[in-house]
This record gives C-alpha cells, structure tokens and sequence, in this order.
C-alpha cells in the first residue's frame, strides 16, 4: 500500500486545530456562527483521530481503493464538513488566516468524487445534535445510504391510503455528534427529508442505530365536490383560501391556487395570447370533485399545527412560527371549510320563494333594493319564484285599476323576506287594506323597501305663500300614518321635510306608499359582480370581494358609505342612502321641486361611477311619476375590478452573481443573490394580513409554476407556457411572486413581510414600509407576446441600463490602454438627467467597472478613479482589476464587474451628505493607471450600480397599470434592498438639513 498524501490526516488535524484556537480568541462572530465553526472543527478533528491507522499513517493519507468500505464512508463525511467550514470562513467576518488557506489545499488533496456544492448543516434532534453527512433523491420513493452499521432506508409518500409515493426530493443522512468526552463517531443516524414545498420532516424522534428503515409522509388530502343545485359541476375553477396563524401578524389570509387566462394561439400575430377563459391549478373533473395533495412538512404552507419537523419532545416544546388553521374551497364566490380525510362539498343552491296572497294581487319581488319583478297572484293564491340568490329579497303588494294603474284606495304591504340556498322560503301577505272613507288619507313611509320609517313628520306645504302650515301626523313604528282632511281642505300639499331624510311630496289618495332610500349593491348576475384584481371584461368567479374596497360617495357633501360582502359574492352598502336632499328654502323647494342626491361609486379611491341617483318603483306602465317616490336601489350594470397586485422578484443574500439562470431578476435589475424558493410575501394595511407564496405564478402568462421536484415539468418553470410552447422550460418563474390581493385601506399605504421558514435558508422575516400603489392593475388583451422562450415580451416589465448604454454611450467614461490618452471622459447625472427617455431625477449611485463583449483582461492592473461626490468634491479611489477579468460573451450574458468600493450597497442610510467615502457618487472626473506602467489591451467602461435609469421602455407608474417590485434581501442579517419599475431604485438618497432621505416615488419621500 502507498501513501498517496503522506501526513494528510495529520496536517488536516493540525490546521483544524490552530483555526479552533483563532476563532475562539477572535470573538467577532455571532453566538451561533461561532458554536457552529466550533462543532465543526471538533468534528473534523474526532473523525480524522478516528481515521489513524496506528501504524503512523492515517486512512486519509491513502486513496479511496486503498481504505475500507468504513474508512471511505466517514472520509466522504470529512470532505463535506470541511468544504462547509471553509464556506462558514468565507463568509462574515472573513478570515484570511493562513490557516484557511492550508485548509482548502488539503480538501483539495482529499477531493475524488465527492459533491460539494450542497451545503451541510447541524440539526438538534431530541436533545442531540447531528450533522448531515450524506445526501441522495428519493426514486420511486425511495432512498437508501450505506453506513458501517447496515443500511439506512427511507420511503417518502406524499399522502398514504392510497399510497402516492414523493420522487426527486432530497434525502439526508443526519448522524449524531458524539460528546465532547468521546473521540469516535456515534453510529447513530436519523433522516431527513427536506424539500422547498413539502417542507421538512426528520424521524425517528432521536438518533438510532442502523440498519433503519423509516416510512415518511410529507403530506395529505385536501378533496371536495362543487354541485349546482345538486348537479356536478365540471371543470369548475376552484381556488384555496388559507387562514395562518403567525407569530409576527396574527391572523393572516392567504390565496392559493390562483387563477389564469388561457393560452391560445394567434394566426395574426403568430404567437401564443392570452384567451377569454380562465382556468385554475385545481379544476373539478367530471363528477364535480377535485383534489390537492397538501405540504405538511415543516415550513410548508399547509403544515398545520400538529405537523412538526419531528416527534421529539423538544421540538414539541418549541411552537410553529406559522402555521395553517383552517382551508377553504372557494368558488364564484361562496366557500366551504376543507378538512383532511373529508370531502367538503360546496353546493351552489338556489333559493325558493312562495308568496301566499289575495288572488289577484300584483307583487313586485326585488333582490335587495331591487325595483323587482312583477308577478300576480294566481286564483290558487300562491306564486312560487325560483332561482333566487341567498340574499334579502323585498316583497310589495298592491292593485292595479281596470285601465292598469295603480288603485290609489287600496294599502300596499311591504314584507322582507330572507332566502336561503336550496330552501324554500313562505311568506304570507297582509290582507288589503281598502281606504273607502271620506276626508281621510293616509300612508305608510320606509326608510328603505320593508324597514318602516319611525318619526317621520307629514307637513303641509303652502305652496303660494312657499311656508309649512303645519304637521298633520307623524309615522309610528310601523310607519303608518293617518289624517282626517278638514272640510276647508289641508291648504296645500302633503309633504315630507326631514333634515335627514329629505323633501319629497306625499303622493295618493286616499292611501300614500313613500320610501325614503335605498341601498346600494352589486347585482346578483355573474356578470355584474365585482371582481379582484382581474381584466375587464373576463377574469374569474373565486375572489370576489375586498372588504372597504368599495365604497359610495354623496358627491356633493363628499360623504361616504361603506360595504360589505353579500352572500352570494357581491357588495352592499351598511347604510341606507336617502334619495332626495333636504331643501330648507321652501320657496325654491316649490319652484324647483324635490332634488335628488347624486352619488358616485368609488373602488380603491378612484371613481369608477359617477353622478348616478337611486331609482324608483313603479306601480304601473304608465310612466307616471309617482313611482319616484319609492326609492330603489342601484347596482352598476358593469364589472367594478377590486384591489390591485404588485409583482415582485425576490433574491435572498449576496453570495452569488445573477446570471442568465434567473431571468427575470436579472431582468428587473438583481445584480447578486441566492434565489429562495417558495418565499412568503405578505402585504399588510388597514389591520389586515394576506398573503402570496412566490414561484406560483408564471410572469408572462400568470399560469400555474410547477410546484413538484419531477414530473412532467420543471420544477419552478410554467406548466403552460411549457405545453403552449413543446418544452419544460419555456417561461422561468424562480423567484417571481404576486402579492396578494390588496385594497386602499386606510390611508392607502402598505407594509410588506418576506417570510421564509426553512431551516436551511435560516428563519428570516423581514417587514419593508412601502407605498405600493395597489390600484395599479390593468393589462391589456394584448399581454402575451412573446413567441417562445428566450423571446421579448410587453408583460409588465423593465430593465434597468448602465450609463453606458443611454446617450452618447459615453457612460461616466472609459478606459483604453491602448489610447495615448486612456481614458475617456463621459458625463454627470445632470447630463442623464436631461436626456429625454430619462423622466425622473437622478440621486447617487455606486459605481463599478464593467467590460466589453467577449473581452477578458490580458494582466492584472491597478488604477486610481477621481470620483465625483454630490457637493462636487473629489475621493479618489484606487481599483484592481485581476488578470482574467472578462466581459460578456456568450456563455455569460452578463460578464464580470468590478465594484469601485467595495461594501453594503446602501451604506448611505446612516451617513450624512455629501456621502462621504461610502461609494455613492455623481460622475468620474479622471482615471490614471498606477500599476503597471502601461496596460495595453486592457479596456473598461465606469457604470452605475444597476438600477439606477429606467429604460426607455419602461412602465410607467400610472393609473390602473402593473408595478413590479424587485427585492434583494442583502446580508445575512441585514435590511431589504427594494426596486420599484419607473422609479428606478427606492434607495435614491437625498438630502434634506443633513438627514438622507430615501425617494420611493417622483416628488414623494420615504
């Protein structure tokens, strides 16, 4: 046998222990960070001891078919545990000892075949802890790892009874970490399953001896049925809505399953468009049922609170940061609760109606407010209606003359009747009244069509001298009233003058049928009903109504009435509105008669109806004006859209660069950053929490992203696009979310929450004060046109440019060492700012150096940048540019860039202008080389910090259009990086009496 690394294991001991003994003096890392680096080195310290053969040599020291089926085994876990202590010393603080580096020479001796690219971690389980030393994928379920104790087994299942076996997850072998009085390794194992969606779930509940085998369930049923009154429905869209419960917001609401247009294709154009149906990721088959295999692992969205990582006491203790308390199918509309193991059936019924009566009766039947449909009362005495909403319904009878008006000598009752789904509702009229006396009137008064009117004054007009002779009656509980007419008369016209209820004539002798107001809503018809967030015209039946997104405005006092949902998906006002507006002037009030209220309908604080007024109920057809008198409702006979969604990117860290492997934060202007799956955006205003789960919804089509790790898609890519265009990865939604549905709550503004509960990403939530503008939403028919993957498309997007490549191209300038004169001088920000594609002022920037297509540099060099501050004041920096440095090409779109200081990207929020020596700057007064004397070939031009110009091709922020919001979680603990398109990034700083100020909008201030 020949060492092939004579000492290895040794030296590895030895450079293990010295960096232990650093880190321990250094004390600038956090409490975890340095308890992690400390487990680790004893670790890696107790396997290689455990490694040494006796013989003066150790296993390490030998190539992997010179040691043992064992000694390999626990060498692949050494290898892991090194690349991940040395990740943990890359990382802050940075250590730059000598020791790191003897330590990556080594894992570079150990390396063979071993994967490093997966990062280990330390997990507590039932008291111990455990580090992942071996990872694998579930096939057909199954994973399996070889330990010196026998095998260690694992069969995943996405639900059980019947079995659904979870393929492609990650599989991880946890063993435990002996204590610190031992000096070999424990043999004792436990598995991991840990995937973005299903979450993570770890078993047995403490660590045991192999062989093991362990059956592990990620998740479970969620099924129902939808039924028209009793009949299957069909490819009906069905649509999730969960209740949370989290520590940091309460209560908060949650949509799944979001709804999207079709995709269909255009002869004209010759591309795929968007299509007038609308489909969802959960759809009822044949027989009206549905069914969803819900995550339960840990920090899945569904993980209930029963459903923890694993069964041991101490996790038991700990608590859920968020879990789901209850779920609910939601369709056009109406909702029902699922639960596991039960089908939860929703069936939309309709309401019955038998009204009993005088044969003969006329009636009207309204929803709501409704004026209402005409019916007679048949000689049986009875009409049944059917296919009403659960709703109120207003129900008045009275008699029509034989020349087909209405019989003024006969009382009209007015009853309300409460219909409910797939119930029958009697009702039985009054009998009617027939007014026959002499010298008598009368009159019953409603607030609204069957709530009487209490306390209303019957007044006499004189409408020669224009002044009130008096009060004949006045309306008791049940609103009837009563007068006897004096043998001289009344001497003038029956009136009501109520300062609150307004001036109206009292019409019809001898029996009056006055209704004060009414009710404002949303019609009972699908297509009048309002809708969130969806295009005119089309959209989906399942999130209908945003409690105080609707509200109606008395246009001329400016006062406002609120809404609330009905039950059969629409909105009405809490209120009663009166029809007619007090008229105090009686001499106007006689020559200009009763004047209506005019109103508007307001959603979302914008004005979608305007100047309308309630409308009345008529008797008869004879266009007489008396029924204008009986106030009725008003519904818009138009969709009215709800709230709005903003669109956003997430990245999480600053680790890696963003290349042409996540498209759309590159598109939107991320520079750097991990891409976290599954991130939580959680849209907070008015006392109220919702929200979305990002990379669910394509950012092209706003189809469903495929959220499973194999299948027929990819994982994180539209299913959609990816059958529309013959490929997996047609249209990439990694780290692309949508909010929620909002609604201008309040004072219109909102909060947002990032929220991701992985273990291995690390627990963060994150809370970013925002204006979001959640009015704006409302793409065009034309929203789809790309042609394929790779393609352009006017989905609401922008793209942030370099300085370089507005204007002249000149950029801040440039540098040639091939020029007798290097460098090349550009502009400042007043020059970009004047350009004309350029609509917005300019704040600082960082600056980096940025480098020609296909250019790599010859050697290294090393220049000095007189760089421009904001008071015009001059820092001059001095940059490196190692050899190698390349530009893009055409296996990299983006190439390298060199950052002129290096450090946080916002380091302005806590130092005063001018922004001293921070790295926020105004332009490039000069650049000279240093070192060496001369560079030729080497070339670069000074950029700003993308984002920082919007491109031309922007969109704008205005009325009713999209607003994508990018944000870069920056550090491991630090704050948000937020980009907004149009404004550009939110971080522009300013300055006012020395504070910095942060400009979230054109003109406004954050």
């Amino acid at each position: 046998m020949s060492l092939v690394n004579p000492g290895l294991g040794d030296q590895l001991i030895d450079c293990v222990t010295r960096i232990q003994e650093r880190e321990a003096a250094a004390e600038d890392d956090t409490v975890a960070g340095r308890a992690t680096k400390a487990l680790l080195c004893r670790h890696i310290v107790m396997v290689a001891g455990f490694l040494d053969r006796g013989d003066s040599t150790n296993a390490l020291d030998y190539d992997d078919e010179q040691r043992t089926a064992s000694e390999n085994y626990y060498k692949r876990g050494t290898v892991g545990l090194v690349a991940y202590l040395l990740a943990r010393l890359h990382a802050e603080p940075v250590r730059e000892w000598p020791e790191v580096d003897d330590l990556a020479q080594v894992l570079a001796d150990l390396l063979t075949d071993e994967d490093t690219s997966w990062r280990r971690e330390i997990v507590e389980l039932g008291g111990e802890r455990g580090v992942t030393v071996a990872r694998t994928q579930t096939i057909a379920g199954t994973a399996a790892f070889d330990t010196p104790g026998g095998a260690v087994t694992v069969h995943a299942y996405k639900a059980r009874d019947p079995d659904v076996a979870l393929n492609g997850v990650d599989v991880y072998l946890l063993e435990m970490v002996p204590g610190e009085d031992l000096e070999e390794p424990s043999g004792r194992y436990a598995v991991m399953v840990d995937d973005p969606w299903w979450g993570r779930r770890i078993q047995p509940a403490a660590f045991s001896e192999a062989p093991l085998t362990e059956h592990v369930t990620m998740g479970y049923r969620l099924k129902g049925r939808i039924l028209q009154d009793g009949e299957s429905v069909a490819d009906a869209n069905v649509s999730l809505e969960l209740e949370l419960d989290s520590i940091e917001d309460g209560r908060v609401v949650c949509w799944d399953s979001l709804e999207f247009n079709e995709l269909v294709w255009d002869s004209q154009l010759e591309t795929w468009v968007e299509g007038a149906n609308v489909h969802a990721p959960i759809m009822t088959g044949v027989d009206g049922r549905w069914e969803l295999l819900a995550p339960k692992g840990h920090g899945a969205l569904y993980q209930r609170a029963g459903d923890l990582r694993d069964d041991s006491g101490e996790t038991a203790a700990r608590g859920l940061a968020r879990h789901v308390t209850a779920v609910y199918c939601a369709y056009q509309g109406r909702k029902v609760a699922v639960v596991e193991g039960q089908e939860a059936v929703l069936d939309i019924l309709s309401g019955r109606l038998e009204i009993s009566g005088e044969p003969g009766v006329v009636i009207r039947v309204g929803t709501l407010d409704d004026p209402g449909e005409e019916h007679t009362i048949p000689a049986g005495g009875t009409v049944t209606i059917n296919g009403l909403p659960e709703v109120e319904h207003s129900i008045v009878a009275f008699r029509l003359t034989a020349w087909g008006t209405w019989d003024q000598s006969y009382g009209c009752p007015r009853v309300i009747a409460d219909v409910r789904r797939g119930q029958t509702t009697s009702v039985t009229l009054p009998p009617m009244e027939h007014y026959t006396e002499p010298d008598f009137i009368c009159g019953r008064v409603y607030e609204r069509m069957g709530v009487p009117a209490a306390g209303i004054d019957i007044v006499v007009i004189d409408t020669e001298n224009y002044e009130i002779i008096g009060t004949i009656a006045t309306t008791n509980g049940d609103g009837y009233w009563e007068a006897d007419v004096p043998p001289q008369g009344l001497g003038g016209q029956p009136a009501i003058h109520d300062a609150e209820w307004g001036s109206m004539p009292v019409l019809g002798m001898p029996y009056s049928d006055v209704v004060l107001g009414a009710r404002v809503y949303a019609a009972a018809y699908e297509q009048y009903k309002p809708e969130a967030w969806r295009r005119p015209l089309r959209g989906h039946k399942n999130f209908q109504y945003c409690p105080g997104s609707v509200v109606v405005r008395e246009a001329e006092t400016l006062e406002t009435y609120g809404t609330e949902e009905t039950a059969y998906g629409g909105w009405v006002t809490t209120e009663t509105l009166p029809k007619f507006e007090y008229v105090a002037d009686i001499e106007e009030l006689v020559e200009w008669g009763p004047q209506t209220h005019l109103y508007d309908i307001l959603v979302d604080g914008v004005v979608k109806v305007a100047d309308f007024e309630l409308r009345g109920q008529p008797f008869d057809d004879t266009g007489s004006g008396a029924g204008e008198y009986r106030a009725a409702g008003y519904y818009p006979e138009q969709k009215l859209l709800m709230g709005g969604k903003v669109h956003g990117n997430v990245l999480a860290g600053e680790a890696e660069p963003v290349t042409g492997n996540l498209p759309e934060s590159a598109r939107v202007g991320l520079e750097f950053g991990e891409h976290a799956w599954f991130v939580e955006a959680r849209a907070l205003g008015g006392g109220q929490a919702r929200a979305g789960v990002g990379d669910v919804v394509c950012p092209y089509c706003g189809g469903p992203a495929y959220r499973d790790p194999s299948g027929a898609y990819l994982r994180g890519f539209c299913m959609q696009c990816a059958d529309a265009f013959a490929r997996g990865d047609a249209m990439d939604c990694r780290g692309y979310f949508e909010t929620p549905t909002l609604a201008a709550l309040g004072n219109g503004r909102y909060a947002m929450r990032l929220v991701r509960l992985s273990e291995r990403e690390g627990n963060w939530s994150r809370r970013i004060g925002y204006h979001w503008r959640p009015d704006l939403y409302d793409e065009t028919d034309d929203f789809i046109t790309q042609s394929g993957p790779g393609q352009p498309t006017n989905a609401p997007r922008w793209v942030a440019k370099h300085v370089d490549e507005v204007g002249d191209g000149a950029g801040f300038g440039k540098f040639d060492g091939d020029l007798q004169e290097p460098y090349v001088p550009g502009h400042g920000v007043e020059y970009f700012e004047a350009l004309p594609e350029i609509d917005r002022e300019l704040g600082v920037t960082a600056l980096k150096l940025a480098f020609p297509y296909g250019h790599v540099a010859p050697l290294t060099y090393t220049v000095e940048i007189d760089c421009v501050r904001c008071d015009d004041e001059i820092e001059t920096r001095t940059v490196t540019v190692q050899a190698g440095t390349s530009g893009p090409s055409q296996d990299d779109e983006f190439g390298d860039v060199v950052p002129v200081v290096e450090g946080d990207k916002l380091p302005a929020e806590s130092v005063g202008s001018p922004y001293r020596k921070v790295g926020l700057y105004v332009g490039v007064a000069d650049v000279r080389l240093i070192e060496p004397q001369s560079a030729p070939g080497c070339e670069f031009a000074i950029v700003n910090d993308v984002p920082w110009l919007a491109s031309p091709d922007g969109v704008p922020v205005d009325a009713e259009t999209a607003t994508p919001v990018a944000v870069q979680m920056v550090g491991a603990w630090g704050g948000p990086h937020l980009l907004d398109d149009a404004v550009g990034q939110v971080f522009l700083f300013w300055a006012n009496g020395g504070d910095i100020l942060m400009r979230g909008a054109v003109g406004g201030q954050g």
